[in-house]
């Protein structure tokens, strides 16, 4: 249940952004004179107020004025000032607020590579306070990053570093415990742990009355919905009972009061329609909910509510108006462009349809349920792959940094060594003058040879682990192909099994009733299934091509062209040259998404009329072609991405690959990418 992800965010952000200095306070203002900014940042004495002048303007060109370039190039600025000035503190804030900002773009490579410098900036700020400070921050933030992608395992990881640093360094700082201490516990119940999320919301109860009033609040909610989850109805109610209690008693706005008011009710209809099965209760809870949605004038929340409120009727066979209700769910999921919601929204008219007997209706919502979860499925997908290929990244990027230090360690042990024997051949004629100067000397090279193999050691455990790493991330890309040949499967089985049996049922229909055979409404309906089986078919087909899996690389990119020739106005040509075999699985299956990603491209951005798809292998390297006689764009260093390449560098990256892009406007383009067989 994701009922209050939203309420937890703010409560994350209050801490994210978090600062150093009492000066950036300023930006809370909702008007701020930069022209006095600007004049402090030209003529501060203290590079440090020059500094954190630099950090106000910035913050505030980013948050007020949207000006997003401007704002990025005033921290960079910043940043840069605060290394040469030998300023930390301005070092980490700096990094800090990019990575903020970067995560709020979902540019998680750049933002995790701005936490993990900012980590690194904080171990040299003097002030030990701020030190702690800073690298609590930075691991919550880290852990907000990996919560939102998925990964609550590695965000709890986080999450309890940033706890310890807390508890062991600032203890009494309550309201930075309670608030990581509500991270984890969240973290646990997604993963399925409600009574690990229970026992980390208890470890407040020493301090909880030292908690903000909001924050307490938040605490009766997630206490509410892990023990929701471990199907402790009584603990559950006295939680919500808790949540009414402090809504009214204790110090909120009147906007706050609202606020929680509406989640409480919210909660309420949840519990009574999941777990008590009380359709009329529930609707009337969902009804107190809209009601205060449209008075805080939230049309996301009142969409997600008048879904709720249909359902209740669907539930209670009510089809009319459900109906009613549903469809204005709908309107209002389209028009805000909330697809998880037209995704349930549209299950509940099929069922509604289905239960009138309008089946010609029933199929339509059906198909277009099944459209939106083929875009959602995609959509998520390729959010997991940007993440996956971010975090792999970073995990190549530390490893190659363990490499050079390893090779580094090792240059200088053998140069040690060197000096050491051409010392000892040196100085063999006088040892007897010598021979305490060069004990105490051979002692001290030994103890220095000991140390540097012991950090040889070290690095090299330090290598395995970023190995190590890598291989996980590699497993976990494998692992998403394997998921979408699951769904896939699963889509071609189930949801086209039940299609094939809808014919046959019309097919007999009209067989055993012939006049139907002449009515527009089962005609029409017959049509609608047909083009809904094809589009299951289809959805399954681009997840994972049966023919890639059964006959190869070849054979299905040379469907995938065939199918396009036969659906569009553009020629696509397909050569292959000196291909030998089968390759390895994962890499037949990267490369072909390569191609579907730069055919995909073509179809959307190219312009093209003629494309051309080669492969050619010789000896133990397969290059691959794609070329096109499209608009072309502007290919040099530098230059904007094009929509798709910067997702097929990193595939080809990942497969250790080369790749070349040559492009000129009004010519066309061609990309060349060479591999290093990997043979199944």
């Amino acid at each position: 249940m994701n009922l209050i992800s939203f309420k937890l965010r703010r409560i994350f952000i209050l801490l994210t952004l978090l600062t150093l200095h009492g000066l950036n306070q300023v930006c809370q203002a909702q008007k701020l004179n930069t022209d006095s900014l600007e004049l402090v940042i030209i003529s501060a004495k203290a590079d440090s107020t020059r500094i954190d002048a630099m950090m106000v303007l910035a913050n505030y060109q980013i948050k007020h004025l949207q000006q997003d370039s401007l704002g990025l190039e005033t921290l960079d600025k910043a940043r840069e000032l605060s290394t040469l000035k030998n300023y930390p503190e301005g070092l980490f804030q700096s990094l800090i607020t990019i990575g903020n900002y970067y995560r709020s773009k979902a540019l998680w490579a750049e933002s995790m590579d701005a936490y993990y410098q900012a980590i690194d900036a904080a171990d040299d700020i003097e002030d030990e306070a701020l030190r702690y400070r800073g690298q609590m921050m930075a691991n919550n933030n880290l852990g907000g990053i990996f919560n939102f992608n998925g990964d609550f395992t590695t965000a709890i990881n986080h999450r309890l570093k940033a706890l310890e640093i807390t508890e062991t360094h600032t203890p009494d700082n309550y309201i930075n415990r309670g608030i990581i201490l509500l991270n984890i516990a969240s973290d646990y119940r997604q993963l399925k742990i409600p009574q690990k999320s229970i026992s980390y919301l208890n470890q407040t109860s020493a301090f909880f009355d030292s908690l903000s009033a909001m924050l307490k609040l938040e605490f009766h909610i997630e206490y509410f919905q892990a023990y929701n989850g471990d199907r402790d109805s009584s603990s559950a109610l006295k939680n919500l009972r808790l949540l009414s209690e402090g809504i009214e008693n204790y110090d909120l706005s009147e906007f706050q009061k609202m606020d929680y008011r509406m989640v409480h009710e919210e909660l309420m209809g949840s519990f009574n329609s999941d777990f008590k099965y009380n359709s009329l209760k529930a609707r009337n809870y969902f009804q107190n909910a809209l009601e205060l949605a449209i008075d805080l004038e939230n049309p996301n929340k009142q969409a997600e509510y008048l879904y709720r409120i249909g359902e209740t009727y669907l539930d209670a066979t009510e089809y009319r108006q459900a109906q009613s209700i549903l469809h204005a769910a709908r309107d209002s999921s389209v028009k805000y462009n909330l697809k998880s919601l037209q995704l349930k929204v549209s299950a509940g008219l099929a069922r509604v349809y289905e239960g009138s007997r309008d089946f010609e209706n029933a199929v339509f919502y059906l198909s277009e349920n099944t459209r939106l979860r083929g875009e959602i499925y995609d959509e998520e997908k390729s959010k997991e792959i940007n993440f996956l290929e971010a975090r792999y990244q970073k995990a190549r990027a530390d490893q190659e940094i363990a490499e050079l230090k390893l090779k580094n360690t090792a240059r200088e042990l053998e140069a040690e060594k060197r000096n050491r024997t051409m010392w000892i051949g040196g100085l063999s004629s006088l040892v007897l003058l010598t021979f305490f100067g060069f004990g105490y000397r051979s002692g001290r090279q030994k103890r220095m040879i000991a140390e540097k193999e012991k950090n040889i050691q070290s690095e090299k455990v330090i290598l395995l682990e970023k190995q190590q790493q890598v291989v996980s991330l590699q497993a976990m890309i494998n692992g998403q192909e394997s998921e979408r040949s699951r769904v896939a499967k699963e889509l071609h089985d189930s949801m086209g099994g039940m299609f094939s049996t809808l014919k046959m049922y019309l097919s007999t229909m009209g067989s055993e009733v012939p006049v139907l055979n002449q009515d527009p409404l089962y005609l029409k309906s017959k049509e609608l299934i047909s083009s809904a089986a094809e589009e299951v078919r289809r959805i399954a087909h681009d997840m994972m091509p049966e023919v890639l899996l059964k006959m190869g690389l070849t054979e299905a990119v040379r469907q995938l062209l065939n199918n396009l020739n036969a659906a569009g106005s553009i020629r696509f040509s397909f050569q292959h040259f000196g291909m030998s075999g089968r390759y390895a699985p994962s890499f037949e299956r990267m490369l072909y998404r390569i191609i579907q990603e730069l055919v995909n491209n073509i179809l959307k951005h190219a312009g093209a009329t003629e494309v051309l798809v080669q492969f050619m292998e010789e000896g133990n390297t397969l290059q691959v072609t794609v070329e096109d006689n499209g608009r072309g764009f502007d290919a040099l260093p530098g230059a904007a991405p094009t929509a798709g390449l910067d997702s097929v560098k990193h595939r080809v990256q990942y497969l250790n690959g080369f790749i070349s892009i040559d492009s000129e406007k009004t010519i066309g383009t061609t990309v060349v990418m060479e591999f290093l067989l990997d043979r199944s």
